[in-house]
């Protein structure tokens, strides 16, 4: 007879408690993992692991793995903080120190640690703001565990707020909705509470736990196939149990594993063959594993299971992981921290995702794909905010740029002219006569111009020795005049429009029904602001063209450099004025199109806000291309006037010298006049403030006064 050594007592115990928990959870659809049923359930002896699944995140390592990644990577994101309506980031405010600080247990990178955990883990998580309020704020923010904290209703039933019962037992303590932060994953089945994560992996969950005691009790069980005991006689109930009893207190465990047995009476031992369902273990912890990480959304490689999975594919991986799971987790969290408690301030706070190594490395794939689109023939600005590379905008980025080198305006250095060729291969260049001789503009008492052999390299060192200081005022004006436009948009969309529930912006009833609100629409645009964004870089233009001529006794404060920069300030203010114009003109184009056609709200509304976007952008590139040419103008006026203190004989133009050059100042590069007459395009000096526009505006030109006859 064979006698097959399966379970002991203990464990025939746990089986038929097993069966009487799967009764009652068929009979009350209730998740075992729910704590109040594990408590009841819960195994008590001390210093044993609990046969039931009641924690996963302590019980699973694999569960625990991956609620660990997400919370880590997400906590080391660091938080910046912004005004509501500005993009310059705050450095000191008691916000800030409240999330460095966050009570006298927590950190701000474990409170943001401990927020995902408690998602990952219940679905909820409940951040309560201290009673104890000073200075506007509250002096501690404490995350509860959410197993402590359930709803209070009045009694009509209507939700009023929270109970919270520390530690599960104890008294409850009411706490008021406004000082509760609830993050949740959206749970359809219950209006208030979110639906955790591990309920959808209950089943998962269940199997792994099985696989782990399966693989626990194996070894229980001497780490050997299970054993099979014949005799050739029968025996009787109680020679089966003593024979029993010796096998299992002489080889049960893992430091019996290996003994030699001894057998007498006609007793044989064999070793019974692994089955098919023994041989399919190990493949059954791995797709549980899988469907683990599928439901957290963490890539294998994030757990250090690289097997079989190339370099690129682990870099891939954890690009998606950053770009699939946590930067959408981080935004939902910082929005309820927005929409909840920072943006009454007047502050919001953001998660500072460029601090990353996945998303940097992605950064550089995207200036590779902005090199191909800028020699495609993109404007570099362009390519630059649609891209999202996050650089500076450069000085002649709004046009397209040959095909040279494009990134080395990207980066801010030097200029984007062509390679000179080597000194042994520098050729002089011949004169060429213009093709047509420029006659409108001409000035009348022009002398004749000497065309005067130059070497190309030197032209070009010139041209970067005079220009290169400009270019990150230029970049820097043109970025500057963009925020003031972004801040003027977002003043236009609070008069337009509110935002919903959802932080979604609606269009007023009253403009949808033909009432636009003119004024405010023009009271958005403020000059003082725009004065304040561009009137510094203009200052800083006019200096350095001052300081480029040495030699010179001429200052940013003599009234002649003064009247430049209000001059230059005028004609920026003008940008405010026909941009408001054009907006109103455009909007009640679009507005009365819309009531003429007869299309619905939903439709007038996205029409409304359409049209102000493109024409906010419309008026945006217009102004930065303005801004950028008054500061060029009176970079090239502040060195003309320094100039003019000095005395020099002639004036030598200098183009950029590139495919961009209009041909009149390709024909003038590096022809000389006599000083203070024109060149025959009517202009004494590139960027002449008495020149025509078309030989002004975007001109990248700039000149040498000569002195000396060598110079000549």
């Amino acid at each position: 007879m064979a006698i097959k050594l399966l379970t002991t007592r203990k464990d025939r115990e746990i089986a038929e408690l097993r069966k009487v928990v799967d009764r009652l959870e068929t009979k009350i659809s209730y998740s075992l993992s729910d704590p109040v049923l594990a408590k009841i359930l819960r195994w008590q002896h001390v210093g044993k692991q609990s046969p039931d699944l009641d924690r996963p995140y302590a019980q699973l390592p694999i569960v625990y793995a991956c609620i660990r990644s997400r919370a880590t990577n997400i906590a080391q994101v660091p938080l910046a903080f912004y005004p509501l309506d500005g993009d310059v980031q705050i450095e000191r405010h008691p916000v800030i120190d409240l999330f460095r600080d966050v009570n006298p247990t927590l950190t701000g990178q474990q409170l943001l640690e401990g927020i995902e955990t408690s998602l990952a883990i219940n679905g909820n998580a409940f951040l309560v703001k201290d009673d104890v309020i000073r200075n506007g704020l509250p002096i501690f923010l404490w995350l509860f565990n959410p197993t402590w904290v359930s709803f209070a209703y009045d009694k009509t039933k209507q939700w009023v707020g929270y109970w919270l019962k520390r530690g599960g037992q104890g008294e409850k303590q009411f706490i008021e909705k406004d000082r509760v932060i609830h993050f949740k994953y959206y749970n359809p089945y219950d209006e208030l509470r979110g639906l955790s994560p591990m309920d959808a992996a209950r089943v998962t969950f269940e199997t792994q736990w099985s696989a782990l005691n399966y693989n626990q009790n194996f070894f229980k069980n001497d780490a050997t196939p299970p054993l099979v005991i014949t005799h050739e006689r029968q025996l009787n109930p109680k020679q089966k149990e003593e024979l029993k009893g010796e096998l299992i207190e002489d080889r049960q465990g893992v430091e019996h594993a290996g003994r030699a047995m001894l057998l007498s009476g006609g007793l044989k031992a064999e070793t019974l063959a692994i089955s098919h369902v023994d041989v399919q273990f190990i493949e059954q912890m791995k797709f549980n594993r899988e469907d683990i990480c599928m439901i957290y959304k963490v890539p294998e490689t994030e757990l250090a299971l690289y097997k079989d999975i190339p370099y690129s594919n682990a870099r891939s991986a954890d690009l998606v992981f950053w770009k699939k799971t946590l930067i959408p987790e981080g935004v939902a969290i910082v929005g309820k921290l927005n929409a909840e408690f920072l943006n009454p301030l007047g502050i919001e706070v953001r998660f500072d995702f460029h601090a990353i190594d996945a998303i940097n490395a992605e950064i550089l794939e995207k200036v590779e794909a902005a090199q191909k689109l800028v020699t495609m023939g993109y404007p570099l600005n362009m390519v630059n905010e649609r891209l999202g590379l996050g650089f500076e905008d450069v000085a002649w980025g709004d046009e397209p740029m040959t095909p040279m080198n494009p990134l080395l305006d990207l980066l801010g250095v030097g200029s984007n002219q062509p390679a000179p060729k080597p000194a042994e291969e520098e050729e002089e260049p011949k004169p060429k006569p213009p093709k047509e001789e420029p006659e409108k503009g001409k000035a009348k008492d022009a002398p004749a111009m000497e065309s005067i052999p130059f070497g190309k390299i030197e032209l070009t060192k010139r041209w970067n020795a005079i220009l290169t200081p400009l270019m990150p005022v230029a970049a820097k004006v043109s970025s500057d005049v963009r925020a003031y436009f972004r801040k003027v948009e977002q003043r236009l969309m609070k008069v337009i429009a509110v935002k919903d529930a959802d932080r979604k912006y609606v269009i007023q009833k009253r403009i949808i029904e033909g009432d636009l609100p003119i004024e405010e629409i023009r009271a958005a645009f403020m000059d003082d602001e725009l004065k304040a964004a561009v009137e510094a870089h203009l200052a800083k233009a006019i200096e350095l063209g001052i300081l480029s001529i040495k030699g010179s006794a001429f200052m940013l404060d003599d009234p002649i450099a003064q009247a430049i920069l209000q001059k230059k300030l005028i004609k920026v203010l003008e940008i405010n004025s026909r941009a408001k114009e054009s907006v109103v003109e455009k909007l009640r184009e679009v507005l009365l199109e819309a009531m003429k056609e007869g299309v619905g709200e939903q439709q007038r509304a996205d029409m409304i806000i359409g049209a102000l976007k493109d024409e906010m952008s419309n008026c945006k590139s217009r102004a930065r291309t303005i801004a950028r040419t008054e500061v060029n103008t009176s970079f090239s006026q502040g060195r003309w006037e320094s100039t003019v203190s000095t005395q020099p004989k002639r004036v030598r133009w200098i183009s950029s010298r590139d495919s961009k050059v209009r041909d009149s100042h390709e024909y003038l590069d590096g022809k000389t006049t006599e000083f203070n007459t024109k060149f025959v395009n009517g202009c004494r000096y590139p960027m002449d403030s008495d020149g025509a526009a078309s030989e002004v505006i975007n001109c990248r030109c700039t000149y040498e006064p000569l002195y000396f006859d060598e110079e000549m």
